[in-house]
């Protein structure tokens, strides 16, 4: 075994880089010890000491009482353990903060259950990576309802903190993840426990249930919102985040009032009051909306969007669309520009002649949009948000079931299960009466998807 400052191993043909910066990357991936808990306070170590065979590298460094060792195994899959040595002369609480990151525009979803775990990254056309605890659990909160955005969100969205442990001196703390390069995200699925709910994102007025007869459960959850429940088995504990729905006509009618009270201002204000006044009685709601987008930005595919349903239903602009708003539309990108010229060009319909607003399904790509809403594997996909949820749940409504049908083989849930699930995660973690931002543009996305699936 020699020393050297990065080295390299081969997985299933492909290249695992190894840096003294104790970070490993292979395509699409990577990972690393970010530092460990030590009596509660977070350490890391700058360098490593790197050392290589054509099979694995092993990584050493030292911490204030502790020697934590790190090797990358390349056999058919991605091994990689961690060994804390309590060094000093008492004990010591130690608890190692790993992250499993997505690489090169790949996307990474994150069941992070505790005992089990499953973490996978992935592109469309290309084997997954799966990430589960071999050795070693994850750290799990207390149950309860969480606020959502709030301190119970984690601080790194790929940091994972395993279980804390109390090492004597001359203890030593063993952990293993394995990755594996699947075909597809069923395959992944196969990996999950067998007692696991299909679904942790509740159906509308749906009750929970766990087929665990021998488990104790803790946190079962009540109203709508986002709970933590912990199921206590022979096995371990694990940690279960569960979303159960708002109820999106109250939602919209809340910030609608909200929004009247402190007056309409821009795309999202306007289409959250022309969709409350269509489900309604909102006094003023449409009049409020025309003022919220008098001056539109038009590079807000929202601000498009209500001005194009504000002409068609309203009469707004003595019913016409104008020009500028039809170029706006055709310069919009990604699946909201897709969104804006769909509507630009019913509104157009509507009045008599059809808008040339070009093509409108070029901003988003089908397995694209299954990959960010998570391809019907449980947890949570990196950087989701109810908006971000909601715009592709309203994208998605644009093409017909036969369609999405094409892209089912391999995924772990069809895709109107996947859809329907991703709703309820997004009406979770929004609060009735919230009139920000973002929970507007949620709430405006959320709502021209209900109108597209409704017809």
């Amino acid at each position: 075994m020699r020393e050297m400052s990065a080295a390299r191993l081969i997985i299933d043909g492909r290249p695992l880089e190894v840096g003294d910066d104790g970070a490993a990357a292979a395509p699409g991936v990577a990972v690393r010890l970010v530092g460990v808990l030590i009596d509660g306070r977070r350490t890391e170590i700058a360098d490593w000491a790197v050392q290589a065979d054509p099979d694995e590298v092993n990584l050493a460094g030292e911490l204030p009482g502790l020697r934590v060792d790190q090797r990358h195994g390349a056999d058919t899959a991605w091994n990689w353990r961690l060994r804390l040595a309590a060094t000093g002369d008492a004990e010591v609480r130690v608890a190692p903060i790993v992250e499993i990151a997505a690489a090169d525009g790949w996307v990474r979803r994150a069941w992070a259950g505790g005992t089990d775990a499953l973490i996978t990254v992935r592109v469309p056309g290309e084997p997954l990576w799966a990430w589960r605890p071999r050795l070693g659990a994850l750290a799990v909160g207390e149950p309860g309802e969480l606020a959502v955005g709030g301190p119970d969100e984690p601080a790194g969205p790929a940091e994972l903190i395993m279980a804390e442990r109390v090492l004597a001196p001359g203890e030593a703390y063993a952990v293993h993840w394995r990755g594996e390069l699947l075909p597809d995200p069923a395959a992944a699925a196969a990996l999950l426990p067998a007692w696991l709910p299909d679904r942790l994102e509740l159906a509308d007025d749906a009750e929970w249930e766990l087929d665990l007869p021998d488990a104790a459960v803790v946190g079962v959850p009540g109203g709508p919102g986002v709970h933590r429940a912990l199921v206590h088995a022979g096995t371990g504990s694990t940690e279960l985040i569960i979303s159960v729905p708002q109820d999106l006509p109250m939602l919209l009618d809340a910030a609608a009032g909200a929004i009247m009270a402190r007056g309409g201002r821009g795309g999202a204000d306007a289409v959250v009051l022309l969709h409350t006044a269509a489900i309604g009685p909102q006094h003023g709601a449409i009049e409020e909306a025309e003022l919220a987008v008098q001056r539109p930005a038009l590079d807000d595919p929202l601000a498009v969007i209500a001005v194009a349903t504000g002409v068609n239903v309203a009469g707004w602009n003595d019913g016409e669309i104008g020009a500028e708003l039809v170029d706006a539309a055709r310069a919009l990108p990604g699946p909201g520009g897709d969104l804006a010229r769909l509507h630009v060009r019913a509104a157009s319909l509507v009045a008599g002649a059809e808008a040339g607003v070009g093509q409108v399904h070029g901003g988003a790509a089908p397995e694209e949009i299954l990959a960010r809403l998570g391809s019907g594997l449980p947890g949570e996909t990196d950087g989701a948000s109810p908006a971000s949820t909601g715009l592709a749940l309203a994208w998605a409504a644009t093409l017909p079931e036969e369609l999405w049908a094409r892209f089912a083989d391999g995924l772990a849930a069809p895709p109107g299960e996947i859809f329907d699930r991703a709703r309820s995660w997004a009406l979770a973690r929004l609060r009735p009466g919230d009139a920000s931002p973002r929970a507007v543009e949620a709430l405006a996305w959320l709502a021209i998807h209900q109108q597209l699936v409704r017809g």
